[in-house]
């Protein structure tokens, strides 16, 4: 094979292998999930970013989002877009204060949300990835409901380590349960699973909404697990 030809066909590999959007000169990590609510079936992309910072990209349809992350994993912004239901927000944390700035549903949102100081998880995917290494059994956290920009007080709880089948293999994994605090707790709750080893996200499951509500799973999508 000539020397030209290689370097088309490299390049053509490369032009096949980048996600939706251009994948940076940096340390990346990037998989595709599905999720099933009901008889829904969709699917989006993830992409993390190491440079300047830690930066995760999702794509599902029309809507991405993006959320920047402090060293410990706490979140430091997030932003949400979606031209269909005419959504362009950003939220960041400044001290104590949730603050977030654009449009949400064609309304326009300018609103300030005081919390306390636990931390902020808005990308779960990413933040409990310390459970990986975390003596803790249990964190309480704030998070964005993403349908109605609520702001929620939760709890991770750490449940037993279980193998989970994912493509082809049995994976070990950490299940972590999210439930509200308080009296609110019996009333929702939901798993991740979480490769043990580097805490990938693996697994989601639980109610959409209120008790009666249908369940919603999320899958990583996995050709060739490694």
């Amino acid at each position: 094979m000539s020397c030209l030809l290689f370097r088309v066909l490299l390049l053509i590999g490369m032009i096949l292998v980048l996600p939706f959007w251009q994948a940076e000169a940096e340390q990346v990590e990037i998989y595709r999930y599905q999720q099933r609510t009901g008889s829904q079936v969709d699917y989006f992309d993830w992409q993390l970013s190491r440079g300047s910072g830690l930066h995760l990209k999702t794509r599902q349809q029309l809507e991405l989002t993006e959320t920047r992350f402090n060293n410990d994993l706490t979140t430091l912004s997030w932003k949400m877009q979606n031209p269909e239901s005419q959504t362009d927000l950003t939220v960041e944390r400044l001290g104590n204060l949730l603050v977030m700035k654009g449009v949400f549903a064609g309304k326009v949102i300018n609103k300030e949300v005081q919390i306390d100081d636990a931390p902020w998880y808005q990308a779960l995917s990413v933040s409990l990835r310390q459970f990986t290494d975390h003596t803790a059994e249990t964190i309480q956290f704030w998070s964005i409901r993403s349908d109605t920009l609520d702001v929620h007080r939760l709890q991770v709880i750490r449940q037993k380590n279980t193998l989970i089948d994912i493509g082809n293999d049995s994976v070990p994994t950490i299940q972590l349960k999210i439930q509200p605090t308080g009296w609110r707790a019996p009333f929702w709750s939901a798993n991740y699973w979480l490769r043990e080893q580097d805490g990938v996200f693996l697994r989601y499951q639980g109610r959409s909404g209120p008790p009666g509500a249908p369940v919603t799973s999320i899958t990583m999508i996995v050709p060739d697990f490694q």
